[in-house]
């Protein structure tokens, strides 16, 4: 297994390893993520759960291109995102930017797989 495949060969649409992002306000340090792992195929659907604080926010900022992380990789339809240059983060936000939310009560629509995600 190569860092753009599953164990079935197939390449993730989201896979994230060791993320991580720290903020800093004055003399304190937030660990606002600690070495996030997630993986995520195409129709599939994910849950990210946790109390006030856990970072819930933070992680989907990143998987949404809206902020960097300080350490780990993500890797986006098989891209490493930190090496995607301005133009091609910019194809990838606009991608984003068209996914719907699906009407779950559609036996069409139903998630192949659910994941949840909790956050500590």
């Amino acid at each position: 297994m190569d860092q753009q495949t599953d164990q079935s060969g197939q390449t993730p649409l989201i896979r994230i390893e060791n993320l991580g992002r720290t903020y800093r306000l004055g003399d304190t340090t937030i660990d606002a993520l600690r070495s996030v792992d997630l993986m995520v195929q195409a129709n599939e659907y994910l849950a990210i759960m946790g109390p006030s604080g856990s970072g819930k926010t933070t992680l989907m900022n990143m998987i949404g291109l809206l902020d960097t992380p300080d350490r780990g990789e993500y890797w986006l339809n098989g891209e490493l995102v930190s090496e995607l240059g301005d133009s091609r983060l910019a194809k990838a936000a606009q991608s984003r930017d068209r996914v719907r939310v699906p009407d779950l009560q559609s036996a069409q629509t139903a998630p192949t797989r659910c994941t949840t995600l909790r956050c500590h």
